[in-house]
């Protein structure tokens, strides 16, 4: 440091150096460097202070009613007589209260009724077994009275006004309320979905949505000549039977095959008293009960009245069965309210190769009818299943 100041004294002068210089007085300053502050030693952040927790409760224990010590002899009063101090009272007791059901203060209260009191009133072995036997004897001879009844209905020996009375009902039957609201569109939807949902059920279970129908032949579906073409393998005839097939499946949907059908069973007995209907199971529709019972009561007012001249008792069993159906008859199509539904209908067959457009046609009538979605109704049929005479 001494040398730069006498170099820099040597440049601001501009002169050499004499051999003997003029005394020079130099100053030492202390400068103190800063230290980074990352070096800096980082105190110890202070920790907030520890709560202390509670000490738990422990619950306290019921105490006892302990009764006080005895009296010493000399704080007895000798006067009057000894009273013995009442037992202390349990806070906790096992005695089942008498005041569980509060009586309401109307009639008698009751207290419980002892059935046998003394083992005297109690039946006998003997009696206990005579009993049981009139039970059993009683179950069979009622099954074998169905049984019976049910096999002259399958042999056909059971009598013939029951033939006319059937004729009668199937007569009164065929023109059934609209228990369906049309005007409804959200009767419409739950028609077309409980006549569709069990049928998915079932097939999901079993593989089929619905029994095969006795008698039923898949050759009748498809014409024979289609038959006959699809033997040679021909893909277009292959492809026209599937469509025949799937229009087939639908013409089951729309007769009710898919879904579950309204059952209800019906006893009608006719004899000198008159005759009689009643309505032995219902079908969950009370609507379609009353008119079934109703279309008995007067087929068998028109064919089993004989005025009170026949003695025999006779009496019939029947089902009454009401499927949804969406068959309509080709005769009862306006161009105002029909022509859309038919197009379009038309048009989604031919492109979805659906058989939506499906129906069938009478050669003997010659009634053509259809599928339509949008007239969902209700279709009766009667099943004789028992009939007796006594």
């Amino acid at each position: 440091m001494l040398v730069l100041a006498a170099f820099a004294l040597f440049r601001s002068s501009g002169q050499p150096v004499a051999s003997k210089p003029a005394p020079l007085r130099i100053d030492f300053v202390t400068v103190v460097k800063p230290v980074p502050p990352h070096i800096l030693p980082i105190a110890p952040a202070q920790s907030a202070p520890m709560q202390q927790r509670e000490p738990r409760s422990m619950p306290k224990r019921p105490t006892l009613a302990v009764s006080p010590p005895p009296e010493k002899p000399s704080e007895i009063n000798h006067q009057g007589p000894e009273v013995e101090a009442p037992p202390p009272k349990r806070l906790i007791t096992l005695m089942p209260s008498l005041d569980a059901v509060p009586w309401n203060g109307v009639g008698e209260p009751s207290h419980g009724k002892t059935i046998h009191n003394t083992p005297d009133e109690l039946p006998t072995r003997e009696a206990l077994l005579a009993e049981e036997q009139a039970h059993v004897t009683a179950l069979l001879d009622s099954q074998m009275h169905h049984d019976l009844s049910a096999i002259r209905v399958a042999t056909g020996n059971y009598d013939p006004r029951l033939v006319d009375f059937r004729s009668e009902v199937r007569t009164l039957m065929s023109k059934v309320p609209a228990f369906i609201d049309l005007s409804k569109p959200e009767e419409v939807v739950r028609a077309i979905k409980d006549s569709s949902l069990p049928g998915m059920e079932r097939y999901g279970k079993t593989g089929a949505p619905y029994e095969t129908p006795p008698g039923y032949r898949p050759e009748m579906e498809v014409p024979s000549m289609l038959q006959a073409a699809v033997a040679t393998n021909h893909q277009a005839m292959i492809e026209l039977q599937q469509q025949y097939v799937t229009a087939a499946r639908f013409r089951d949907f729309g007769d009710g095959k898919m879904g579950t059908p309204l059952e209800a069973t019906i006893e009608v007995t006719s004899g000198v008293d008159g005759q009689h209907v009643k309505l032995i199971t219902g079908s969950g529709l009370p609507p379609f009960d009353v008119w079934a019972l109703d279309q008995f009561s007067s087929a068998a007012d028109a064919r089993l009245a004989d005025a009170g001249i026949g003695e025999r008792h006779l009496r019939s069993l029947w089902k009454v069965k009401g499927i949804v159906s969406y068959r309509r008859k080709m005769k009862d199509i306006t161009a105002e309210k029909d022509a859309w539904y038919l197009v379009a209908s038309t048009l989604l067959s031919a492109v979805t190769h659906t058989g939506l457009m499906t129906g069938n046609f009478d050669e003997t009538t010659g009634d053509a009818d259809y599928i339509d979605l949008r007239y969902p109704h209700y279709v009766c049929g009667v099943e004789l299943l028992e009939s007796d005479e006594r």
